[in-house]
């Protein structure tokens, strides 16, 4: 049994004494701070890697739901594993994971997730191999979006940055 599924089971056909220490032991893990710190520190030092992505972008997403997750820093994560990046092909499934879901961002100011792309930007850019790969995968970037109106304004911010990228003369390193 997964901890949020154990954390928010249901008390109803459970003997007296079992609900007690049952709801004793879930309230324990709930504001157990230093239970939270330790999983502060697993975050600080995890690496995302191509095969976990998937798995990482949904805690992620879970963040600003789970008491659990309450000291980890979503935006400090993310923004350590882009310095960490591997390949272009990491860089592509990174953005779409962290940078066009708007589920990620949903509880936190938009203009941290506008200065995470605009590092991803720069990451991608600092080299000539990511650079003409991510630019030739635009399309798998741009179907990456979630369709909603709530991310519509990201969509167009990535479009427009990514033409003027395109057009800065003697500014990108190839």
């Amino acid at each position: 049994m997964f901890l949020k599924d154990f954390l928010q089971e249901e008390l109803l056909d459970q003997k007296e004494t079992t609900k007690y220490l049952l709801s004793t032991v879930q309230s324990a893990i709930k504001n157990s701070n230093a239970l939270k710190l330790e999983i502060k520190d697993y975050f600080d030092n995890f690496k995302i890697t191509l095969e976990n992505m998937d798995e990482i972008w949904l805690v992620v997403c879970s963040i600003h739901k789970s008491e659990i997750l309450s000291y980890v820093d979503k935006y400090k994560f993310l923004h350590k594993s882009l310095m960490e990046r591997t390949s272009s092909e990491h860089c592509i499934k990174w953005f779409q994971c962290f940078l066009a879901k708007n589920q990620v961002w949903i509880d936190s100011d938009q203009n941290l997730r506008k200065m995470l792309f605009e590092e991803w930007a720069k990451v991608v850019m600092d080299n000539y191999k990511n650079t003409t790969y991510v630019l030739t995968e635009t399309d798998k970037l741009l179907d990456a979006f979630d369709d909603s109106p709530d991310n519509d304004w990201f969509r167009m911010h990535f479009i427009d940055y990514i033409v003027k990228l395109c057009f800065k003369q003697g500014k990108l390193r190839f």
